[in-house]
C-alpha cells in the first residue's frame, strides 16, 4: 500500500507527491508489499501511461508484463534497441521487437508520438 516505505526510504518522497499531486493504488494503504502484487500493479502503470518505453529487459523481466498490458490496452510500446543482441540481459527487448514494438533511438520518437496522440 501507499503507506508502506517501499522501496525503502521513499516514504518522504511519497508524501511530497501526495502534497502536490496524487498517489494511486488499488490496494489498502497499509497492504504489505508482496511479489504477487507487482504484476497487477503493472496493469495500472500501463493504463495511466500514454505509451511505454522499454530501456532494458531480460527474458523474465516484470517490464515485459507492463509492455503486455500496454499493448492490450492499445498503447504504443517503444523499445530502445539492445546494445548487445547476444547478451541475455536484453532478451526481453529483442522479443518485444520481434512482436512488433516500435524501435526508438531518440527521445523525439516518443515526443512525436505523444504530440500525435494528444492531437486526436
Amino acid at each position: 500500500g501507499i503507506l508502506c516505505d517501499y522501496p525503502r526510504g521513499t516514504l518522504g518522497f511519497k508524501n511530497t507527491i501526495a502534497g502536490h499531486g496524487c498517489l494511486v493504488s488499488e490496494y489498502l494503504p497499509k497492504q504489505p508489499v508482496s511479489q504477487y502484487l507487482f504484476k497487477p500493479r503493472n496493469r495500472l502503470i500501463a493504463a495511466l501511461s500514454d505509451c511505454v518505453v522499454i530501456v532494458e529487459a531480460d527474458g523474465h523481466s516484470g517490464t515485459l508484463n507492463t509492455a503486455t498490458h500496454a499493448a492490450e490496452q492499445g498503447k504504443e510500446v517503444f523499445v530502445v534497441p539492445p546494445s548487445d543482441l547476444f547478451n541475455p540481459a536484453f532478451d526481453g527487448q529483442s522479443q518485444l521487437i520481434k512482436e512488433g514494438a516500435q524501435i526508438t533511438t531518440h527521445p523525439n520518437d516518443i515526443f512525436e508520438h505523444l504530440a500525435f496522440v494528444h492531437r486526436l
